[in-house]
């Protein structure tokens, strides 16, 4: 049901931001069809439940890179790869998100050239490791964030995503992960 909602949510903003600027409230025609990449930090907030032993927390950090291109100035698609740079101890045991790809849409909801909230879904590849267990699961992810700019090429990037919410195909084990985000985005010229 939740996912079912994150969707919703998402056409919505989708197909608000291109009734608004349709009714001539906002004037991006200047915004040509472009590519663009950045550099991402991520910092994963993940709990872990296990059945019999109790409920825990773990931080991880990744490194990332964003490849996208933007239709126009309501809609993008981009790619991302994370790697994992610091891992956490817990009594012990190493637990990290190793690594992370998405590939997800964008819905942009431009206010002007300096602000533009957007949404994020997509799917998501995740590989996690607790002690010795490693696994991989692929989700769902979704989130919101701000790019903030200078009305030129360059432009910064708080986010917040749900990376993953899935056991790992460890059993009695539930693990979710959020990450918060602080991108560098660079937009190029329209070639």
């Amino acid at each position: 049901m939740k996912k079912q909602f994150v969707a919703l949510c998402f056409i919505v903003v989708t197909f608000t931001s291109k009734a608004v600027a349709g009714f001539g409230l906002l004037n991006y025609d200047d915004v040509p069809r472009h590519m663009y990449a950045g550099l991402s930090y991520a910092s994963v907030d993940a709990d872990a439940e296990v059945s019999n032993v109790g409920s825990t927390s773990f931080d991880s950090n990744l490194l990332g890179l964003t490849i996208g291109y933007q239709f126009d100035a309501n809609f993008a698609v981009e790619a991302r790869a994370y790697g994992n740079v610091n891992d956490d101890d817990i009594n012990g045991v190493t637990a990290e998100v190793k690594e992370h790809y998405s590939l997800m849409g964008r819905a942009i909801l431009p206010i002007d050239r300096y602000l533009k909230p957007y949404a994020l879904l997509g799917y998501g590849y995740s590989q996690g490791r607790f002690a010795s267990d490693t696994d991989r699961d692929s989700d769902i992810v979704y989130g919101a964030g701000l790019a903030i700019g200078n009305g030129e090429r360059v432009e910064v990037e708080l986010e917040w995503i749900k990376l993953f919410d899935d056991n790992f195909n460890l059993s009695g084990a539930e693990f979710s992960g959020d990450t918060f985000n602080f991108n560098i985005v660079y937009h190029f010229p329209r070639f």
